[in-house]
C-alpha cells in the first residue's frame, strides 16, 4: 500500500575532523548482499546510491562470483551522489532461493572514502539499507528482528556473504528456517562473493530469526530484512547491514520518530546481562540470545548494559514502519553523508550528536540549526 512518508535515520557527530576508524558508514570497501523482497508487494526499483565526501573517487560496483556480471565504474567529483539502477539485474541480485549457495554478494570498491547505502525505491514498499563498510565485516553475528508484527507476504531474512575463499560458516538458527530447524546447528563453506540466505519458515511474529548465531573462520557480512511486516492495514519492508558482536556496545540511545507504535529491542550476547532502563526506573536480566521489547513514549531514551547487546529500534511515520540497527553512543555515526528524496512523500531526518552541537550543521551547504529534547 502506499506510503505516506518516509523515514531516514542518519546518526551525525559533529565537530569532528578527519576520517575516524570507528565511523560506520564511511570507507573504500563495501561488501553487500541484496535480500529478496516480495514482488507481490512491491520489490522494485532497486539503486545503489554513492557519495563521494571532500575528495574524487573512482567507485566500481563488481560481483566477484558471478562472471557474467559486468563491473560498473563511475568517476565521482568530490561532494557529489551518483545512483545507479540495477532493477533490470534483479534476479541476478536478489539472494534467493533460501538454503543454497549462490554467487550474488556485491563489493564496492572505491579510489577514496564514499558512504554507499542500498535502496528499494518501491512506492509501495521502500527501504533503505545503509552500507556499513569495514564495520560490516566479522566473525561473529547475532541476528536481532522484531516481533510485534507478522509478515503480510514475505518473511524474516539474515543473508550472507563471504570475503574471501574458502570461508568456513557455522549457523545455529533462533528459530525454524527453510529447511533448517531451530537450534540445530550446521555449517557451509563459501568462496569470495559467493552468498547464503537463512529465511525464516513462517510469517507469524514468533517465527522471527532472533537471537541466530552466525560464525566463520574468515571475515563475512550480514544483511537482516523483515518484508512487509503488518500493522494494522499498512505492511512494509524493513531491514539494515548487521554489524558483528565486536562492534556492539553498552549503551545506546534511541531517538523516537513519528510512528503510532515504537519499539527498542534489545539483543544480549552474552549471559547475566544486565541492561538498565534509568528513564523508566527498572533493570532487565537477558541471557545470550535473550531480546526484550522496550516501547518508546519519550523523545529520547538512554539505556546501558552491563555487558555487550545490539540496540535495534523500530520506528516510521503513522502506521508504516522502518527500522535502524543502532550504533554505540562511544562510536556513532558520519562527519558527512548523502542521500536521495526518491519521491515526494514526507521526508524527515532524526539527528543524535553531542549536546552543544546543534548549530554545527549543513544541509546542502546551507547552515541547518535544529533544537532537540531529551
Amino acid at each position: 500500500m502506499k506510503k505516506p512518508a518516509i523515514t531516514i535515520i542518519l546518526l551525525l557527530f559533529s565537530g569532528f575532523s578527519g576520517y575516524l576508524p570507528c565511523l560506520a558508514q564511511t570507507g573504500t570497501e563495501f561488501w553487500f548482499v541484496a535480500p529478496e523482497v516480495s514482488a507481490d508487494h512491491g520489490d522494485a526499483p532497486v539503486f545503489i546510491r554513492l557519495s563521494t565526501i571532500g575528495q574524487p573517487a573512482r567507485v566500481t560496483i563488481s560481483m566477484p562470483a558471478n562472471p557474467s556480471f559486468v563491473p560498473v565504474v563511475l568517476e565521482m567529483p568530490p561532494n557529489t551522489t551518483r545512483s545507479v539502477e540495477f532493477t533490470s539485474q534483479l534476479n541476478v541480485l536478489e539472494n534467493r532461493p533460501a538454503n543454497q549457495v549462490l554467487q550474488k554478494g556485491l563489493l564496492i570498491s572505491a579510489s577514496a572514502p564514499v558512504t554507499a547505502y542500498y535502496e528499494v525505491a518501491s512506492t509501495v514498499n521502500p527501504e533503505i539499507f545503509p552500507m556499513k563498510g569495514s564495520n560490516a565485516l566479522g566473525t561473529s553475528f547475532m541476528v536481532p528482528a522484531q516481533n510485534v508484527f507478522e509478515n503480510r507476504v514475505g518473511s524474516s531474512a539474515a543473508d550472507l556473504v563471504a570475503t574471501e575463499d574458502n570461508t568456513t560458516v557455522t549457523i545455529t538458527p533462533g528459530n525454524n528456517a527453510v529447511g533448517r530447524p531451530a537450534g540445530q546447528t550446521f555449517s557451509i563453506t563459501l568462496n569470495r562473493g559467493e552468498t547464503w540466505s537463512l529465511r525464516a519458515a513462517g510469517i507469524e511474529a514468533t517465527s522471527k530469526l532472533i537471537g541466530t548465531f552466525i560464525s566463520s573462520d574468515k571475515p563475512v557480512a550480514v544483511t537482516i530484512s523483515d518484508d512487509s511486516i503488518l500493522n494494522g492495514f499498512n505492511y512494509d519492508l524493513v531491514g539494515d547491514q548487521l554489524v558483528p558482536i565486536a562492534i556492539t556496545g553498552m549503551e545506546y540511545i534511541a531517538v523516537k520518530g513519528f510512528a503510532e507504535q515504537e519499539s527498542l529491542f534489545v539483543l544480549a550476547t552474552e549471559d547475566n546481562t544486565e541492561v538498565e532502563v534509568p528513564a523508566r526506573g527498572f533493570t532487565l536480566r537477558l541471557n545470550r540470545g535473550e531480546q526484550a521489547q522496550i516501547n518508546l513514549a519519550d523523545a529520547a531514551l538512554y539505556i546501558r548494559a552491563s555487558k555487550p547487546v545490539y540496540g535495534y529500534q523500530l520506528t516510521g511515520h503513522g502506521g508504516e514502519m522502518g527500522d535502524a540497527l543502532l550504533p554505540q553512543i562511544d562510536c556513532t555515526g558520519s562527519g558527512q553523508v548523502g542521500f536521495v528524496r526518491s519521491n515526494d512523500n514526507t521526508f524527515s531526518l532524526m539527528l543524535l550528536t553531542r549536546a552543544g552541537n546543534e548549530n554545527s550543521f549543513t544541509l546542502d551547504g546551507q547552515p541547518l540549526v535544529f533544537t532537540g529534547s531529551f
